[in-house]
């Protein structure tokens, strides 16, 4: 498969994703405590890839639609 031309990633500070995973009404298979390990992969991961084809957006302070951030999206595509 070829390369996406745009990878996203979306991510919050420790206490923003303990609180939205705290209120999620279904079974959550990941813990607040996992993000830092996970963020280490991804950031490991990501540092591999050319920087005009990654988004980084930070959504810590954003409504759960996203709206600021799809705007930033679609101005990228």
């Amino acid at each position: 498969m070829p390369r996406p031309n745009l990878i996203v990633r979306l991510h919050a500070d420790e206490s923003t994703l303990a609180s939205r995973l705290a209120t999620r009404d279904r079974i959550n298979i990941a813990a607040a405590e996992d993000t830092a390990l996970f963020n280490s992969f991804l950031d490991e991961w990501l540092a591999g890839i050319p920087s005009e084809n990654l988004l980084q957006l930070d959504v810590s302070n954003e409504d759960i639609d996203y709206s600021e951030s799809v705007d930033i999206i679609r101005g990228r595509l």
